[in-house]
């Protein structure tokens, strides 16, 4: 394990709890150790390896940038500038790399200052310490970034990435081959594969897999998938959408989800049909989820995570304690006036 470091992931403020969540579930499925140091808005400030940032910029959906804490202080120009001497920059700028100093507001927080005109302090603070310094603006081999708090701190960093929502964007369910009204966003569906703690060498089932977005993006994470469903039309798009985004280790059945072709899985997620535009097959919601929790109690090794939408006010919870499973995390999703979705993370 490597010495841990001061880190920080910015967030994304979609949502009050899920970003954090999907963080600290990143770090457990990969097995890094952290400490939390701080939950602000739409930041998580927290100790581990350097591995951990690895681990959120290649699977997180709700995070925009994550990196190393070099200092933090009130947003005062001249404190900024009285910590930037202390931060040795000739150590994390190497002879000849270049460099650029990037500026955020994090969460809406106010701007008392001129920001370009700090950029260009910054900048210079740290071109006086490095040997043959480059500035490159647009691609540069270290980036700084510095956080405008909604509190009034200033956070500064070392970023190790900053990630795109582009490739979200470019999956949404209007830019696929085969699509549903009840078809996931790809960052919940991202959101909920981390949460089930998923991981290279296990296995995921979604025993409701519709139109594969759960499928898709625990692929691109590396998780073996298997997905089934009790309608063949959406077997076949879901095959489409698959076959579209090139994934792999992805693989599709026709089956019920209370009787899934299956011995083990290491992990479960899905959205079992609820909405006005699912269908339950003919049968009532509650006989439906009691049937695929009694299965999933079944199917799931004993050190397995469950992560499971249902509507609000259906009692999930009640029924997967019955089964054994006990209830890790729970986050509510509004919809719509008639449909607030939770996510709800359980372990057998």
């Amino acid at each position: 394990m490597g010495a841990l470091r001061k880190l920080f992931a910015r967030l994304s403020g979609e949502h009050p709890t899920l970003p954090y969540a999907e963080a600290k579930a990143i770090l457990e499925a990969e097995f890094i150790p952290f400490k939390v140091l701080e939950e602000a808005p739409c930041l998580l400030r927290f100790e581990a390896s350097s591995r951990a940032l690895k681990a959120l910029a290649e699977r997180a959906a709700y995070c925009k940038a994550c990196g190393f804490e070099l200092f933090t202080c009130q947003t005062v120009e001249g404190e900024i500038l009285r910590k930037m001497e202390e931060v040795p920059f000739e150590r994390l700028v190497g002879e000849g790399e270049s460099f650029a100093v990037r500026i955020r507001r994090v969460c809406g927080a106010p701007v008392n200052l001129d920001v370009p005109r700090l950029e260009a302090k910054l900048g210079a603070a740290i071109w006086r310490k490095v040997e043959n310094p480059k500035v490159n603006p647009s691609s540069p081999d270290r980036l700084f970034l510095g956080l405008l708090l909604p509190d009034g701190r200033f956070l500064f960093s070392l970023c190790e990435a900053e990630i795109p929502s582009k490739s979200f964007s470019e999956r949404k369910p209007t830019r696929k081959p085969f699509s549903h009204p009840s078809t996931l966003q790809p960052k919940l569906a991202r959101c909920m594969v981390n949460l089930a703690r998923a991981r290279r060498g296990g296995i995921l089932l979604d025993p409701f897999c519709g139109t594969g977005s759960i499928l898709l993006e625990a692929s691109l994470i590396g998780v073996e998938a298997l997905g089934g469903d009790l309608q063949p039309r959406m077997v076949h798009g879901a095959k489409l959408n698959v076959e579209y985004f090139h994934a792999e280790g992805v693989h599709l059945f026709v089956a019920d989800a209370a009787k899934p072709p299956l011995q083990k899985v290491d992990f479960i997620a899905t959205d079992p049909p609820y909405g006005r535009s699912a269908t339950t097959g003919g049968k009532p919601l509650l006989s439906l989820l009691e049937s695929f929790l009694t299965a999933a109690s079944e199917l799931l090794s004993k050190d397995g995570w469950l992560c499971m939408a249902s509507p609000a006010g259906v009692e999930v919870e009640e029924l997967a304690g019955k089964l054994g499973f006990k209830l890790v995390e729970s986050h509510a999703i509004h919809v719509h006036k008639s449909l607030t979705r939770l996510v709800l993370v359980f372990k057998p």
